[in-house]
């Protein structure tokens, strides 16, 4: 996925009268064959926070490690619930190397 993509699927930003919040989702499993999505809130940030450094905020919530990661095989960008470990997707786990999920 790209930065676009990543960002459109998994973030929100939530604007209120006294503060503006980042959600991101995360994916999680509830068995071997369901996933689930669990959004939380990441950052509160003042109500008065510039569109710019907004976006540079959530930019870099985007490449934080905890969320997201880059599969050493296909190079796709992938919310960490899709990933067999730290530097491998599960599709190229199963695809190269025959684990099954």
């Amino acid at each position: 996925m790209t930065e676009a993509e990543l960002r459109e699927h998994y973030l929100r930003i939530e604007r209120k009268s006294d503060r503006v919040a980042v959600w991101l989702c995360e994916v999680e499993w509830d068995g071997p064959h369901t996933p689930t999505e669990r959004w939380g809130v990441v950052a509160e940030y003042p109500v008065e926070i510039p569109d710019a450094d907004l976006e540079t905020a959530c930019a870099a919530w985007l490449r934080s490690t905890r969320y997201f990661a880059r599969c050493t095989e296909c190079r796709e960008y992938l919310a960490t619930g899709w990933m067999h470990d730290d530097e491998l997707c599960q599709s190229c786990a199963g695809a190269r190397y025959g684990l099954v999920y």
